[in-house]
């Protein structure tokens, strides 16, 4: 049975003659029987596979030797069937492989022959029209388990292969590109980032829940805690926040950016805020500090206000005047008359009302812009140490008490008198607005660039429906106020291009003058 191999067809087993041509024999199965039709047609099948298929096959006895090859094995090995019947396994991998891949495939043979363990690994060749072959080496038995040779399987997986180092380059190419992207990404995130923690406003967004999922540095300074992120906004910084819900609500429905500006009571600041749609009802808000743009707004209304009173002031002081000369030079002269003495106490109220009339305009003109100043060199510091022994006076007067704390300060070009009065009306406004025993402190100092007169009380602090109008003539909480003695102020401060501030609660206020240490000739 040497020149005989085993071969499974179907259900029933057959031998094929390996001297010749590739022919169906006999079924092998102890008691099958078979027609010669049906063996034919078995025959006629196995050529049919042998000759047509595209795997390279090629059949080796006990010996190694090639016994039958088919075309497909053919064009892999290079050489045609007839010329590579007899060779041996060596001499046929000879031909298409290297001397190294010959000898580790020849080695598999001669291990499979010899333990019937079947292999399979796949090879790279170096041919233009080839470049990569499956091989599988099986052990083929004969019914009586001897071992006549070796079926020798080649396929070629060229286009597998190229497709698997396409598809690698391409996932190598894919994975650059999500890398780089990846880069880029992070690069225009960082930027965002940074830009959004370098900024002087605050940004922040909420989800869905109103919960902080991002806030810069500059929202994070103004809660103590700093860690905001999953807390409600509400739970954070309290108030009213209904407004802002709302526009929340309408930025995220209309799909468009909502301006919203409030005074928020956490941080006793305006801001000016844009709420910006984002994805899943989540909002993005960008909030602009406008404090000091409110300040600086009401400024200019007050200087308006007090531009005006000035120029009224100016227009029809003298011409009060003049009338009111006329009519307290008659009340005197009838003062004098003896049949009207039963009259003098009414004519001598009548005369300091026109004489407390004729000092309210007095300190009406005063606010007039256009007053000419007598500006001379001097240090603001002592000026008000100059004024202690009056004030004083005045504390004691009122049953208050004073101090001062006087820092040297460089020397301002000033006008004295002007400076005096400002400071006697702050004073007197601080004891006017503090209960017995309260004190009153004077300080002299420099903070960037300017220097600071202020003046603090411990009284009860300015009212709020006040505080909008501070400045303002005829503004008063007084009973017997005129409401000139701030206006007065504010006038002298805008003269001398100073600056007047206040911070005020339950416990006192206080009045910041600041004047620009480099002050004009």
């Amino acid at each position: 049975m040497d020149n005989y191999i085993y071969i499974l067809l179907g259900k029933e087993s057959a031998i094929l003659d390996l001297n010749k041509s590739l022919q169906f024999l006999a079924p092998i199965s102890k008691n099958s029987t078979c027609s010669k039709t049906k063996k034919n047609s078995y025959t006629d099948t196995l050529q049919a596979f042998f000759y047509k298929t595209t795997l390279g096959v090629a059949l080796f006895d006990k010996e190694l030797r090639c016994q039958m090859i088919n075309p497909a094995a053919e064009k892999v090995v290079g050489r045609l069937c007839y010329e590579l019947i007899g060779f041996s396994h060596k001499d046929m991998l000879a031909n298409f492989l290297s001397p190294q891949t010959a000898d580790e495939l020849s080695s598999k043979f001669e291990h499979t022959l010899m333990t019937g363990n079947s292999c399979r690994l796949s090879i790279k060749l170096q041919r233009r029209d080839l470049f990569y072959i499956d091989c599988e080496i099986t052990r083929i038995l004969v019914p009586d388990e001897e071992v006549p040779g070796i079926l020798f399987i080649l396929t070629d997986i060229t286009a597998q292969k190229q497709t698997l180092q396409e598809l690698a380059k391409y996932k190598v190419d894919l994975e650059t590109r999500i890398e780089q992207r990846t880069v880029k990404l992070r690069e225009a995130h960082q930027q965002i980032y940074d830009i959004l923690e370098s900024i002087s406003d605050g940004f922040f967004v909420l989800n869905a829940e109103r919960r902080f999922t991002y806030v810069n540095q500059i929202i994070a300074s103004l809660h103590s805690s700093r860690n905001l992120l999953g807390q409600k906004i509400e739970e954070v910084f309290f108030g009213d926040h209904r407004r802002f819900f709302e526009d929340c609500a309408k930025a995220a429905d209309q799909h468009e950016p909502v301006r919203y500006e409030g005074y928020w009571e956490f941080g006793r600041r305006w801001f000016d805020m844009t709420i910006y749609p984002l994805a899943d009802g989540a909002v993005a808000v960008y909030v602009r500090d406008i404090t000091e743009q409110k300040k600086l707004q009401d400024e200019l209304a007050r200087l308006d206000r007090l531009n005006l009173v000035g120029q009224m002031a100016a227009g029809i002081s003298h011409e009060i005047r003049n009338p009111m000369t006329t009519v307290r030079g008659y009340l005197q002269m009838l003062s004098t008359k003896t049949e009207l003495t039963q009259f003098l106490p009414q004519f001598q109220l009548m005369i300091e009302e026109l004489d407390r009339a004729n000092q309210i305009i007095t300190e009406f003109l005063s606010l007039a812009k256009n007053k000419s100043l007598e500006r001379s060199p001097c240090q603001l510091d002592d000026l008000v140490r100059s004024l202690l022994p009056l004030l004083e006076s005045d504390a004691r007067i009122s049953g208050q008490n004073i101090a001062a704390t006087l820092i040297k300060v460089p020397p301002l070009l000033l006008d004295q008198k002007e400076i005096r009065q400002l400071i006697l009306n702050l004073v007197r406004n601080g004891f006017d607005a503090m209960a017995a025993g309260g004190l009153l402190t004077l300080f002299t100092y420099v903070e960037n660039d300017t220097v600071v007169l202020a003046v603090k009380d411990q009284g009860t602090g300015i009212p709020p429906d006040i505080v909008a109008n501070i400045g303002t003539p005829f503004i008063t909480t007084k009973d017997n106020g005129t409401g000139l003695g701030l206006a007065i102020c504010f006038s002298i401060a805008e003269r001398h291009n100073a600056i007047i501030d206040f911070e005020t609660s339950s416990n006192g206020t206080t009045i910041y003058i600041r004047f620009a240490s480099h002050q004009p000739n």
